[in-house]
């Protein structure tokens, strides 16, 4: 990837990472509207803004692994992620998930105030966040030892009764 490809990536993520800081400030007091009009879950109002804010957290550090990530593609290379990066990324996408996934549950089965629109969106966060988790593990880095193009070897039976690849 070249330099103006990188650039342009990395400008697009600090650009979503600017607007998601501005959803993260406008949270609390919209959950707070929110509660003026639905008094079920006044009593919920702290921790469904606390849940929302690290849903929309989770993203951010999915976006900044994404910004590190993009920086690394080399010439002759693909987009594959370092264990550190792969940590990261999948911790960022967990906390997103169950936190956005929950909260949602929670609104529908406690709160008893979403219907089946929040039901349903509860299980579109849960499958993004799984699809996302995928993504993730098929970008894991390959492993040392690989061939020169880049690309794992594969074992051979004989490598395997030796104990590793030849």
């Amino acid at each position: 990837m070249n330099r103006s490809n990188v650039v342009a990536v990395r400008s697009l993520v600090a650009v979503l990472l600017v607007v998601l800081v501005g959803v993260q400030v406008a949270l609390p007091s919209a959950m707070t509207a929110l509660a003026a009009e639905v008094p079920e879950i006044r009593p919920f109002v702290v921790p469904y803004a606390v849940a929302a804010v690290l849903a929309v957290a989770g993203v951010q550090g999915l976006l900044v692994v994404l910004a590190v990530a993009v920086g690394r593609v080399t010439r002759g290379r693909t987009l594959a992620l370092t264990p550190r990066l792969d940590g990261a990324a999948l911790a960022a996408v967990a906390v997103s998930t169950i936190a956005g996934a929950g909260l949602g549950l929670h609104v529908v089965l406690v709160a008893r105030t979403g219907g089946p629109a929040s039901l349903v969106g509860s299980a579109g966060i849960a499958l993004v966040g799984t699809l996302a988790a995928l993504v993730v593990l098929a970008l894991r880095e390959a492993p040392v030892g690989g061939s020169r193009s880049g690309r794992p070897r594969l074992a051979t039976p004989g490598a395997v009764a030796a104990g590793g690849a030849r």
